[in-house]
């Protein structure tokens, strides 16, 4: 769910931030979305598209809000999921654009783990 306006902590994120250059590509989810739900909204609104853009280099900022350990309480993700998420970037890398892929890591409190 947005915060008021439309946008997500800390104020960004909302589908309506797609449009703006350079190209954004949001998919907002529920609370807690399930992982199943999750995968499924990744494939169709951000691996799909990034696979037909065909990218030269691809820069990910890895934030880890929707863990389900993270104290905001927003996501009901694990790292089963990020991991996922990773594997599919990293072949998205090689059969692009010969494996460059840069992540950063961003976001996410809870620093005990798991």
């Amino acid at each position: 769910h947005p915060e008021e306006g439309g946008r997500f902590y800390p104020g960004s994120g909302g589908p309506g931030t797609d449009s703006e250059a350079p190209r954004v590509v949001n998919a907002p989810m529920r609370l807690r979305a399930p992982s199943a739900r999750w995968r499924r909204a990744m494939l169709r609104t951000l691996l799909a598209p990034l696979s037909t853009f065909a990218p030269d280099l691809i820069v990910v900022s890895a934030g880890f809000d929707a863990h389900a350990h993270d104290p905001l309480g927003a996501g009901a993700l694990h790292e089963v999921e990020f991991e996922w998420m990773t594997a599919e970037l990293m072949s998205l890398a090689e059969t692009h654009c010969e494996g460059r892929l840069i992540s950063l890591l961003e976001g996410g409190y809870h620093i005990t783990g798991g």
